[in-house]
Protein backbone atom coordinates (compact mmCIF):
# COMPACT_ATOMS: atom_id res chain seq x y z
CA UNK A 1 0.00 0.00 0.00
CA UNK A 2 1.63 3.29 -1.30
CA UNK A 3 0.66 6.58 1.42
CA UNK A 4 2.14 10.02 1.55
CA UNK A 5 1.96 9.97 -2.59
CA UNK A 6 2.79 13.98 -3.02
CA UNK A 7 1.93 15.06 -6.66
CA UNK A 8 2.79 18.92 -7.77
CA UNK A 9 -0.56 20.31 -8.87
CA UNK A 10 1.02 20.46 -13.05
CA UNK A 11 1.55 17.15 -12.65
CA UNK A 12 -2.45 16.39 -10.81
CA UNK A 13 -3.89 18.70 -13.50
CA UNK A 14 -2.35 16.46 -16.11
CA UNK A 15 -3.58 13.52 -14.67
CA UNK A 16 -7.23 14.54 -14.30
CA UNK A 17 -7.21 16.31 -17.81
CA UNK A 18 -6.22 12.96 -19.02
CA UNK A 19 -8.70 11.07 -17.53
CA UNK A 20 -11.70 13.35 -18.06
CA UNK A 21 -10.23 13.52 -21.96
CA UNK A 22 -10.28 9.86 -22.51
CA UNK A 23 -13.94 9.06 -20.64
CA UNK A 24 -15.25 12.01 -22.37
CA UNK A 25 -14.05 10.41 -26.20
CA UNK A 26 -15.52 6.78 -24.39
CA UNK A 27 -18.77 8.43 -24.04
CA UNK A 28 -18.86 10.38 -26.75
CA UNK A 29 -17.79 6.99 -29.15
CA UNK A 30 -21.01 5.30 -27.21
CA UNK A 31 -23.27 8.28 -28.44
CA UNK A 32 -21.98 8.18 -31.80
CA UNK A 33 -22.77 4.42 -31.85
CA UNK A 34 -26.60 5.37 -30.73
CA UNK A 35 -26.79 7.95 -33.33
CA UNK A 36 -26.08 5.69 -35.84
CA UNK A 37 -28.81 2.92 -34.37
CA UNK A 38 -26.93 1.20 -32.03
CA UNK A 39 -28.97 0.40 -28.78
CA UNK A 40 -28.34 2.03 -25.68
CA UNK A 41 -30.77 2.07 -22.86
CA UNK A 42 -32.30 5.87 -23.26
CA UNK A 43 -31.57 7.21 -19.78
CA UNK A 44 -27.96 6.62 -20.24
CA UNK A 45 -28.08 8.43 -23.55
CA UNK A 46 -29.77 11.36 -21.73
CA UNK A 47 -27.41 10.51 -18.46
CA UNK A 48 -24.14 10.30 -21.00
CA UNK A 49 -24.83 13.51 -23.11
CA UNK A 50 -25.49 15.72 -19.84
CA UNK A 51 -21.63 14.59 -18.78
CA UNK A 52 -20.63 14.95 -21.87
CA UNK A 53 -21.41 18.72 -21.71
CA UNK A 54 -19.96 18.63 -17.80
CA UNK A 55 -16.75 17.47 -18.78
CA UNK A 56 -16.94 19.99 -21.87
CA UNK A 57 -17.09 22.90 -18.74
CA UNK A 58 -14.46 21.19 -16.41
CA UNK A 59 -12.06 20.35 -19.06
CA UNK A 60 -11.94 24.06 -20.56
CA UNK A 61 -11.55 25.35 -16.97
CA UNK A 62 -7.76 23.57 -17.09
CA UNK A 63 -7.74 25.08 -21.04
CA UNK A 64 -8.40 22.36 -22.80
CA UNK A 65 -10.57 22.86 -26.06
CA UNK A 66 -10.41 19.42 -27.55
Amino acid sequence: MITGLTLDYETADRITTLNLTDCRKTLREQLEKFNSGAYVHPDDVVYNTRLVLAMDVVLSYFGVTE
